[in-house]
């Protein structure tokens, strides 16, 4: 739970009620008397954890976990930023708020004159549901990957010129190369060379990620650094 500017509260954790599979991160909103204003619920298929949520300068949010829907084997690093009302745009649900009534308090005296008991009616809680929305493609590396040794990259980092060259008589066949959105930006294919180029000079500074075909058998993914 942490403090927001405008003197609320946003409370992160995680969520078996609401989501896309077992677990999910879950992000709350609430004023400062504990009003909800929404509730969002992030994660894939299979199980993501929620270790803390922070407030950014632009008034959104960052929310740090780990996920076992996407990246490599096991669990990775899952880092999800929001807007201001919480949405990322990227394997989002938006769960309906969590209400609940005032438990009702019956005091009934037993017959016996030296005691007395009191029945207490548990608070009713209505829950809802909400509409998932997958609208990105989760991108990564994968970190156990028996092919990096087929061909090398350089300069890497590099200004956005960089050269494949394969240390064997492997061939390249087919290249992609995405940004950190998932949008493929370069794309080759029916390479048959041992050497190519992959200019994306024009591209923002930053880090990409390519996916590399050898022999039309060998995949090999990795990240490009652009300075």
């Amino acid at each position: 739970i942490d403090h927001t500017p405008d003197g609320g509260y946003v409370i992160a954790g995680t969520t078996a009620s609401f989501g896309a599979g077992s677990d999910d991160m879950c992000l709350l909103k609430i004023d400062s008397d504990g009003n909800p204003f929404w509730t969002k619920a992030y994660g894939g298929a299979n199980h993501e954890y929620c270790f803390a949520a922070r407030p950014c300068a632009d008034a959104g949010y960052i929310i740090a976990g780990y996920s076992k829907s996407f990246g490599g084997f096991g669990e990775d690093a899952y880092l999800v930023k929001t807007d201001s009302n919480g949405a990322s745009g990227c394997n989002e649900i938006s769960a309906s708020m969590m209400q609940s009534s005032t438990a009702t308090l019956t005091y009934k005296p037993f017959t016996q004159v030296f005691s007395g008991g009191v029945m207490n009616a548990p608070a009713s809680i209505i829950g809802g549901g909400g509409t998932q929305k997958v609208l990105c493609s989760v991108v990564g590396i994968e970190e156990d990957n028996a092919n990096d040794n087929l061909f090398t990259v350089s300069p890497n980092p590099g200004n956005g010129m960089f050269t494949f060259q394969s240390i064997n008589t492997k061939r390249f066949t087919d290249m992609e190369v995405y940004n950190i959105m998932g949008e493929k930006i370069f794309s080759s294919d029916h390479l048959l060379s041992l050497s190519f180029d992959v200019n994306i000079s024009l591209r923002s500074k930053g880090v990409y990620f390519y996916k590399t075909v050898l022999d039309n058998k060998y995949v090999t993914t990795g990240k490009l650094i652009v300075e």
